[in-house]
């Protein structure tokens, strides 16, 4: 029998009531059908324990930050989509390169800047 893993999102999942697209989010993946078929995997409810699918980088504040690959399960990982849990909202942040990200994610002044931006959905 596998034992499934239980990941920060699936404990986060069921308090979710609104989903948000932030003005940056949306300007980045415009016109992506790869991204909407991603965000559809996001919210499947069987898949709320997929560590490719909800890989958490950090809290910041009362917020949880997570990122995924694109396609099913997450797996393609050169562009990844940032959110975050926030309260009662699932928030998608930013479309990005990876390595963008992991600098993103190094730079204070970078991380300061996302945590307004999270902290503006209050």
């Amino acid at each position: 029998m596998e034992i499934q893993k239980i990941t920060h999102f699936s404990k986060l999942f069921d308090n979710i009531k609104e989903i948000v697209k932030a003005k940056q989010y949306e300007k980045e993946t415009r016109n992506n059908k790869e991204v909407l078929e991603t965000e559809k995997e996001i919210l499947n409810e069987d898949k709320i324990n997929s560590e490719n699918l909800h890989k958490f980088e950090k809290k910041i504040e009362n917020a949880f930050l997570f990122r995924s690959g694109l396609g099913q399960e997450g797996n393609k990982k050169s562009r990844v989509i940032v959110y975050c849990i926030f309260k009662d909202k699932l928030i998608f942040l930013r479309f990005v390169h990876h390595k963008e990200w992991e600098e993103f994610l190094n730079n204070h002044k970078k991380s300061e800047v996302l945590k307004k931006e999270i902290l503006s959905y209050e």
